[in-house]
């Protein structure tokens, strides 16, 4: 259980990635979804980080099916499998986005494993990476885009994120939480990129699975968290937030 609360209470990376970690972390001890250890990590996981619902989802989806009778280890190889699969969607549905509307280039914002795999599939030829502070994580995408892909790569400070704007064809961002019909909750900056990006012309396009979505008001689940870190992004704001489920024709 200590390694699973390292994972939920982690505040250096994304959601999607942490949600990942917790899932390879049942796949590896699904003796903990036994009784009487199964209602503390469902406790665990659905109150550790509001901010974060995709913890949340999981929980309720493994209690579901595991009050069906299933084994542990095959619930949580299905789910892990069908995490692996939104991923990949929301990166295809993406990608036909970017083809339809001849994205070559994007600016992001903070360290985000949908966005890296979204911009990856769809081949942006530019990517700038905002500095993200505090904590600085658009280093750390800087260089996985400089490892991982062919894009031209540009770190920008984040005082110079209007000029990324103008310089780019869409800002594309990350959520660790999508409110249906209300917004998204991302690393703050996130609101003044988008911002910046409606001021210049320019789509706002956020990539997250239905995992990550809550009905719940944004204040609420900022409320456990540091000031300065997250921020709520209004919906108005938001070219598009591109799911697994979504059809690639219906962005504004």
């Amino acid at each position: 259980m200590r390694q699973l609360k390292e994972i939920v209470h982690d505040r250096q990376r994304g959601a999607g990635e942490l949600l990942g970690e917790a899932l390879d972390w049942l796949a590896r001890h699904p003796e903990m979804l036994a009784a009487p250890s199964r209602a503390a990590v469902l406790r665990l996981l659905r109150s550790g980080r509001p901010v974060m619902p995709g913890f949340r989802v999981l929980a309720d989806r493994l209690e579901r099916l595991l009050e069906r009778g299933e084994p542990a280890s095959a619930v949580v190889r299905r789910l892990r499998e069908d995490w692996l699969t939104s991923g990949e969607r929301v990166a295809e549905n993406f990608s036909r986005i970017a083809a339809q509307r001849g994205l070559s280039s994007a600016v992001t914002i903070s360290w985000s494993s949908a966005v890296r795999r979204s911009l990856s599939a769809a081949g942006v030829r530019r990517v700038l990476v905002l500095e993200s502070l505090p904590g600085g994580e658009g280093r750390l995408t800087a260089e996985w885009f400089e490892r991982h892909t062919s894009a031209e790569v540009e770190l920008v400070p984040d005082r110079r994120r209007a000029e990324a704007v103008r310089r780019t064809d869409a800002v594309v961002m990350g959520a660790d939480a999508v409110l249906a019909g209300k917004g998204v909750i991302n690393k703050v900056g996130s609101r003044e990129l988008a911002r910046l990006a409606a001021e210049a012309g320019r789509p706002v396009f956020v990539v997250a699975s239905t995992w990550k979505r809550i009905t719940a008001d944004p204040a609420v689940l900022l409320a456990g968290e540091p000031e300065g870190i997250f921020e709520f992004v209004p919906q108005d704001l938001l070219t598009a937030v591109i799911t697994e489920t979504m059809n690639p024709e219906s962005p504004r």
